[in-house]
C-alpha cells in the first residue's frame, strides 16, 4: 500500500513540473517577433529604403511669380490636386493665370492631378488703368489717360487686339508722369498727343514701327533729354521748345517745319540715311549744336532757316544729292569755319550763309548751281 502512494506522488509531482515549465516559456519572444501579451512587433522601414507599393510618391511644386509677390511652394502626393494659392500682385500688372511652361502656352488646371515635381510660372498683363481706348475695326486707339502713375506703359496689344494709334491730345498737359514707354505695335502718334508733359524726362524711344509724329507731339516736354525716333515723318514742331534735349537719333525720311527749333540744349544731331528732307526751322536757334554736321546723301532738300541760329556748329557737309538750301539756311551760324557743298546742288538761297563770321578759307560752289 505504501508503495503505491509513494507512486502516486511521483506521477502527480512530475505532472506539476511539467505545467510549471509550459507557464515559463510563455513570457520569452519567439523568433517570429510575438510577446507574451500575444501581439506581434512590426518592423518599420528605414530611412532611404523604397515605400512599399501601397505608399503614394510626395512630390514638390514651385510658384514662379516672375517678380510679383512670393507664392510659398506645395507639397503633394501623387495623383492629388493642388490648393490654389491666392493670387500674387505686381504693381503695373493684372494676373492673368498660372502656367506650367515659361512660354505661357498651356494654362494650369488646378483640377488635373500631379504626376511630378514642377515649377507654375505666373502671366501677368499690363495694367491698363488710367489709359482709355477705343476700339477702331480690328485694332486700338488710345484716346485719353486719367492715371495717376509716374510711368506711363503702352502696350502692345489690348483685350487681345493690337494698338496702333495715339489720338491727338490724349496726352496734352498730363504733367504727373515722368516716362513713358510706346508699344511696338504703334504706327501713329497722334497732333499734340503729348503736348506740354511737363514731367516727361530722360530718354524717350520712338519705334521703328510708327509711321508719323504729328503736329506738336511733343512740344513743350522740357524735361526730355534725349530721344531717338524710328517714324517715318517728324511733324511740324513736333519737339519744338524741348529746352533740355540734348541728343536725337533720327531715323526719319521727313523732318517737319520747327520740328526741334527752340531746342536750346541739343548739342548732337544724328541724322541717318534715310532722311529726304529738312524742313524749313527744323533747328533753328539750336544755340548749343556744335561740332560737325553731316547732311546725309539721301537728303534733296534743306529748308528755310533749317539750321539758322546754330552759332557753336564748326563744319558743315552737305551730301552729294542735296538739290535745295533754303533761305537762310545757315544764317548766323558764326562758328562754322568749314563747309563742303555737294556737286548736285542747284540753288542756294538768299542769305543762306549770312553772317558766317567764322567761315575763312576757300569756299567751293559746284558747277550745278543755277542760282545763289
Amino acid at each position: 500500500m505504501k508503495k503505491f502512494l509513494m507512486l502516486v506522488s511521483v506521477i502527480l509531482c512530475l505532472i506539476c513540473s511539467l505545467f510549471a515549465f509550459a507557464a515559463c516559456g510563455e513570457g520569452k519572444p519567439d523568433n517570429g517577433g510575438s510577446t507574451g501579451n500575444g501581439g506581434t512587433q512590426t518592423e518599420q522601414p528605414g530611412e532611404g529604403q523604397t515605400p512599399k507599393p501601397d505608399e503614394k510618391a510626395e512630390y514638390t511644386v514651385s510658384f514662379d511669380s516672375k517678380e510679383g509677390s512670393s507664392v510659398p511652394s506645395q507639397k503633394v502626393k501623387e495623383g492629388e490636386i493642388l490648393v490654389e494659392p491666392k493670387d500674387p500682385t505686381k504693381e503695373g500688372y493684372s494676373f492673368d493665370g498660372w502656367y506650367s511652361d515659361e512660354n505661357f502656352a498651356e494654362e494650369w488646371n488646378f483640377n488635373n492631378p500631379v504626376t511630378k515635381s514642377m515649377t507654375l510660372y505666373a502671366k501677368w498683363l499690363l495694367d491698363p488703368k488710367g489709359i482709355n481706348y477705343e476700339l477702331v475695326n480690328d485694332y486700338y486707339r488710345v484716346i485719353s489717360y486719367v492715371g495717376q502713375s509716374t510711368e506711363v506703359v503702352i502696350p502692345n496689344n489690348y483685350d487681345g487686339k493690337p494698338v496702333k494709334e495715339i489720338s491727338e491730345y490724349a496726352f496734352q498737359n498730363c504733367s504727373g508722369f515722368t516716362s513713358v514707354k510706346i508699344g511696338e505695335n504703334v504706327q501713329m502718334i497722334g497732333a499734340s498727343a503729348f503736348n506740354n508733359c511737363s514731367g516727361l524726362m530722360g530718354e524717350l524711344k520712338i519705334p521703328d514701327n510708327v509711321i508719323s509724329i504729328g503736329e506738336s507731339a511733343f512740344n513743350g516736354c522740357i524735361r526730355l533729354e534725349s530721344v531717338t525716333i524710328g517714324a517715318q515723318t517728324i511733324g511740324n514742331s513736333a519737339f519744338n521748345g524741348c529746352i533740355r534735349l540734348e541728343s536725337v537719333t533720327i531715323g526719319a525720311q521727313t523732318i517737319g517745319n520747327s520740328a526741334f527749333k527752340d531746342c536750346s540744349g541739343l548739342t548732337s544731331v544724328t541724322i541717318g540715311d534715310n532722311i529726304h528732307k529738312i524742313g524749313s526751322s527744323a533747328f533753328q536757334n539750336c544755340s548749343r549744336l556744335m561740332g560737325e554736321l553731316k547732311i546725309p546723301d539721301n537728303v534733296i532738300s534743306i529748308g528755310e532757316s533749317a539750321f539758322n541760329g546754330c552759332i557753336r556748329l564748326e563744319s558743315v557737309t552737305i551730301g552729294e544729292n542735296v538739290q535745295t538750301i533754303g533761305s537762310a539756311a545757315f544764317s548766323g551760324c558764326r562758328g562754322l569755319t568749314s563747309v563742303t557743298i555737294g556737286e548736285n546742288v542747284q540753288a542756294i538761297g538768299n542769305s543762306a550763309f549770312y553772317n558766317c563770321s567764322g567761315l575763312t578759307g576757300e569756299l567751293k560752289i559746284p558747277d550745278s548751281v543755277q542760282s545763289i
